[in-house]
Formats: structure tokens, sequence, C-alpha cells
């Protein structure tokens, strides 16, 4: 028949059109969702992470702070670079490989929260560290919830692709 020959003409842009749209995910509601998990990242870095004092969250991760401990500083690190900036990059460009960087980063990150809440709250009061502070705490529940919001997204598709023009597939 005649349509075979008619269709491979557009054979090589089709196989470019699919090959950029399995490279892409669909947020539906998660994508406003997460742009509101990240706002409130960005508020809980704002706010100090350490009792003793109003050292904010983003300067700990910067700063050698006598109020931070390395796990607090390696935590911050985290909300900072998978919380807000690999997440915005994911949202925006609807990349696959983004999104699965951005789910890997925001658990680690929610474990590694446990850990600085922990090692803030294990230091008795007098101590320089002087407990968790309305930041960290803030910070790590949206860190947990960027992880819960990125997981079905990332596993929601395979990220095993047939090569391009493959046309035994039905």
């Amino acid at each position: 028949m005649m349509v075979d020959s008619d269709l491979s003409e557009y054979r090589d842009d089709l196989v470019a059109i699919e090959s950029r749209v399995a490279r892409e995910v669909e947020t539906g509601w998660r994508g406003p969702a997460i742009a509101a998990a990240v706002t409130v990242l960005v508020v809980g870095l704002a706010l100090p992470h350490t009792g003793t004092g109003a050292v904010p969250g983003w300067s700990v991760a910067t700063a050698a702070h006598s109020g931070a401990g390395v796990p607090l500083r390696v935590f911050t690190g985290f909300a900072i670079v998978f919380g807000v900036v690999v997440s915005a990059v994911a949202v925006t460009t609807r990349r696959w490989v983004a999104a699965w960087i951005a789910m890997a980063g925001t658990g680690l990150g929610t474990l590694l929260g446990m850990f600085a809440y922990w090692s803030q709250q294990a230091m008795p009061g007098t101590a320089p560290r002087g407990g968790a502070g309305i930041g960290l705490m803030l910070t790590w529940a949206a860190m947990a919830a960027l992880a819960v919001l990125w997981i079905p997204i990332v596993t929601s598709r395979s990220n095993i692709l047939p090569p391009p023009g493959d046309t035994d597939r039905p």
C-alpha cells in the first residue's frame, strides 16, 4: 500500500520527536506542590538552624559556625543543592534525569536531616550547639515532602527505552 512509502519520509522526524518526549516527565499536580515545597525549603533555610543563635540555615553550610556540627552542614548543603537547585531545574526542564537526581538527593537529604536533627538534639542546652532551631525542622520537613513528591514522578516511567528507530514495537 502507498501509506508506508508516504510515512517513510517522516520516519526520522518521528524518531527524533519520540526520543525527545521519552526523556521528559510529566509532573501533573505534583509540579505546583514541588514548587510550594521548595518555597517552604527556602523559608526554612532563612530561619535559624541552631537553637543558640540567629544564624540562618543557608550560612550554616558555608561558614564554620561554632553552633553547627558536620551533620548539620552536610544536610544544609544537600538542602540547597538538591532541594532548591536540582528540584527547580527538574521542574522547569521536565527532564527525567534531573528528576531522578532530585529524588535521590532529597531522599538522602531527608536521612541526613534526621542525623542533623539528632546531632543538634543530642547536645545539652548549654553546649555551643544548643539544640535544633525551627529552621532545621522546617527544612527537614520540606526535604521529606520533596522526596515523597519526586518518588512517584520518577517511578511512573521506565528508564529502559527502546533504541531510536525501533519499529518492532506494537
